[in-house]
């Protein structure tokens, strides 16, 4: 009888054998997921090939699957290999309970690819098959057809050609610059051309018409494409663009939509009746057969990067999608992360640069020169130490093509900047300068809107007895209570922790509290007693888990029933409004100063971004900055859209100090109920990796030992020590990739053994803190 090899979504890297359900044909099932016993559970497994050739690369997955890759070239009976598939079944084998897919919902590619997660994101094959077919998506039943049927319906009402076929409407006529854009996509996407661009656009310079278009090519030539955005609650806006111009061609995959839908548009784009599949992180893996293109809007954005395990860089896995698929990539942003900037300069393939001479200009010369753009420096790396580094910008992965859009369309300025100093400053209120309430009062009577921006939900971050000065913490988490007025609550922002707010204090019965630090819920509060007749809208995380928030935010906006947009960072990035023609940043300090490598980089993503949301219509922009500390490089930089000089200034200080795009850095937690076992092993694990990375480095000949060289940061606490009665420690690696994967693998493997704590290991995470 033929046995199943199944890989079940557990943290063991390895696959399990499973009898088939009696009467049913094995091979029938290889690619679809099954219900399957494990231990006491019943888990969603992922039907396998059980023989290894290279007949799967030719695209048989019936018949075949790739080598897994080679872990340190260990014996394959040694304790520390990781076998990715279970090659000695137990006498006892268990049968698969149920079959969830009428079809195969994974290939080969999907195999290869979630290899690949699995080597570079420290998972096992099972984890990483769950990012790239869903456990949770469910088949629709019967009585739930006519719901699916009106959803179609109102789907393809809002489209303006109800067909399968994208409608190719009328366009805007390109700038100059858009057009060099275009021309060099296209030229690529129609030679079959693996190659990846970063578009470097200002803020309404019009890299969405660039997207649109190179779509609109894909699909001309029998493509397909993704489109990614960076939060939910762009969906809606871009969703008007995309099915406007594609029609029913086009789906919106995101973590709004039910598990139902998701089964339903996965199959609907595995058969081609969907070529376009627009959505956040998760629809980087769409099952397209002829993938052509892949779109990653303000790919800045931390939200690209899955913070939970698998812990996978949307980047990453897009250039490596595009590379099995010879297509192409087009990351955007008027504010590009330092690594992927760092990239795109220091790329030992091209680099382009579109500069018009003004002689060019004055005659209306669309043409272009390209040039190789500085400002990357691939020197050698020095530590604070003086140790010489080995490493260097690394360009070992895909090549960028750096492509710029330097204009705003028909010439828009770009908002001017105000920066103002919160100290000693007269304030209208407790929270906003009377600048700013005077920007405010003249948007509001020439009838448009505003932005105003805070990056901290709730009415105040803690609250404090006034006589025995006791600040009301979490009892769970290493954090004080946000209170959130509207409900009289003080609530934990980590574990979700509420109570109603005292009468009295617990400590000294006293009934006077100290209510200290602003939210967006103040802000709100304040803004309503200064402009009673203002219409305000509040988006941030605690109105956006209202079902359809965000799209009554959009389209309230876009039909000027609101005339202040409140919120937090989920406003401050993609949204495009004609009559708003002001920012309010009512305190840029709040990241400023996180224990974050990125702290600086972040602040100047999130004003730059802030202020791109004023000023892209007929009406010009104003931006005002409140900040308590208005030197700062970062503020600075961006108050005069100074990109280059921000970038320059910053890799300075990344390279003094060995930190990325100069290195990879590997985040270790270790989490235990107990403090002192949670300190005691943290130690140990330390001492491991010590031992682990010294090697026999006075064996000359042990280039492995050598490779492995790298830094080691010690134990830190992390900022929130202790969540959801979790104590929590951090060990950061920084060095090359190689080494970091090396005793990231070494230590996953031998966890079990060893230590009792949890131990998750992140590569490249998003934040230290």
């Amino acid at each position: 009888m033929k046995l199943l090899e199944i890989a079940v979504d557990v943290p063991i890297n390895k696959t399990f054998t499973y009898l088939p359900l009696e009467n049913t044909n094995p091979n029938d099932l290889i690619g679809k997921r099954v219900k399957v016993p494990f231990g006491k559970k019943i888990l969603t497994g992922y039907v396998l090939p059980s023989r290894l050739d290279e007949e799967c690369r030719a695209g048989d997955l019936s018949r075949s699957v790739p080598q897994s890759a080679d872990i340190g070239n260990k014996d394959i009976n040694s304790a520390s290999q990781i076998s990715l598939f279970n090659e000695t079944p137990s006498r006892k084998l268990k049968r698969i309970l149920e079959v969830i897919d009428d079809q195969p919902i994974i290939n080969s590619e999907t195999i290869r690819l979630a290899q690949y997660i699995s080597q570079n994101y420290i998972c096992s094959i099972g984890e990483a098959l769950s990012c790239a077919a869903s456990c949770s998506m469910q088949k629709p039943k019967r009585q739930q057809k006519r719901e699916r049927e009106e959803r179609k319906e109102k789907r393809e009402n809002t489209a303006t050609q109800n067909t399968g076929a994208p409608s190719f409407l009328y366009s805007p006529v390109l700038t100059p610059h858009q057009q060099f854009a275009f021309d060099k996509i296209s030229s690529a996407i129609s030679s079959n051309e693996n190659k990846n661009f970063l578009l470097h656009g200002v803020t309404a310079s019009g890299k969405t018409e660039v997207y649109i278009r190179s779509i609109e090519y894909a699909l001309k030539r029998g493509k397909d494409a993704i489109m990614l955005i960076p939060e939910i609650s762009l969906a809606a806006q871009f969703s008007d663009i995309v099915l406007q111009r594609f029609g029913s061609s086009a789906g919106l995959w995101h973590s709004h939509i039910s598990n139902i839908e998701k089964y339903k548009l996965f199959y609907n784009a595995l058969n081609g009746q969907i070529k376009v599949m627009l959505g956040a992180r998760s629809a980087v893996f769409a099952p397209f057969k002829n993938l052509g293109l892949i779109i990653i809007d303000e790919e800045h954005e931390h939200t690209y990067k899955q913070e939970q395990k698998p812990s996978y860089d949307v980047r990453e896995i897009a250039f490596w999608r595009a590379k099995e698929n010879k297509a192409c990539v087009i990351l955007g942003s008027a504010t590009p992360s330092l690594e992927t900037y760092s990239r795109a300069v220091a790329s030992p393939i091209e680099s382009e640069r579109m500069e018009r001479s003004s002689s060019q200009s004055a005659n209306g010369d669309p043409l272009s020169t390209i040039s190789l753009s500085g400002g990357g420096n691939n020197g050698s790396l020095i530590s604070p130490m003086g140790e010489e580094k080995r490493g260097k910008i690394d360009t070992r992965g895909e090549g960028i093509t750096l492509i710029r859009l330097p204009e705003r369309i028909d010439n828009k300025k770009l908002p001017e900047i105000k920066v103002i100093s919160l100290k000693d400053k007269p304030r209208f209120g407790g929270l906003l300068l009377s600048e700013t309430v005077a920007a405010l009062s003249k948007t509001l009577a020439n009838k448009e809107q505003a932005i105003v921006f805070l990056n901290r939900r709730g009415h105040s971050p803690s609250i404090m007895c006034k006589k025995c000065l006791v600040v009301y913490q979490c009892p769970n988490c290493s954090i004080s209570m946000a209170y959130h007025k509207y409900n009289n609550l003080l609530k934990c922002h980590y574990c979700g922790f509420t109570q109603k707010l005292p009468i009295v204090c617990p400590e000294c019965k006293s009934k006077e509290f100290n209510i200290f630090g602003i939210g967006t819920q103040k802000v709100e509060d304040e803004l309503k007693k200064t402009f009673p007749k203002a219409r305000i809208f509040r988006l941030d995380s605690d109105t956006a888990s209202q079902k359809g928030i965000y799209e009554k935010a959009y389209r309230g906006l876009k039909n000027g029933e609101y005339d202040i947009l409140l919120g937090t960072q989920m406003i401050a990035k993609g949204f495009d409004f004609e009559k708003m023609s002001l920012v309010c940043v009512i305190n840029a300090d709040t990241s400023l100063y996180l224990p974050d490598f990125r702290s600086a980089e972040k602040t100047f993503q999130l004003i730059t971004q802030a202020a791109g949301r004023c000023g892209r219509a007929k009406v010009e922009g104003r931006v005002i900055i409140q900040t308590a500390h208005p030197n700062h490089y970062a503020i600075q930089y961006a108050q005069n859209y100074d990109f280059e000089g921000f970038y320059k200034a910053e890799m300075k200080q990344r390279q003094d100090l060995f930190y990325p795009p100069y290195c990879e850095i590997a985040k270790i937690t270790i989490k235990n109920k107990n403090e002192d076992k949670v300190e005691k092993e943290s130690q140990n694990l330390l001492d491991f990796i010590k031992v682990c990375n010294d090697g026999d480095k006075s064996d000359t000949k042990n280039k492995k030992a050598l490779e492995k060289s790298m830094q080691i940061l010690g134990i830190s606490t992390p900022y929130i020590a202790k969540i959801s009665n979790v104590f929590r420690r951090y060990i950061i690696l920084k060095g090359s990739k190689t080494a970091l994967l090396e005793t990231a693998n070494t230590i996953s493997e031998y966890q079990n053994a060893y230590w009792e704590s949890q131990i998750s290991i992140e590569m490249m995470p998003s934040e230290l803190v």
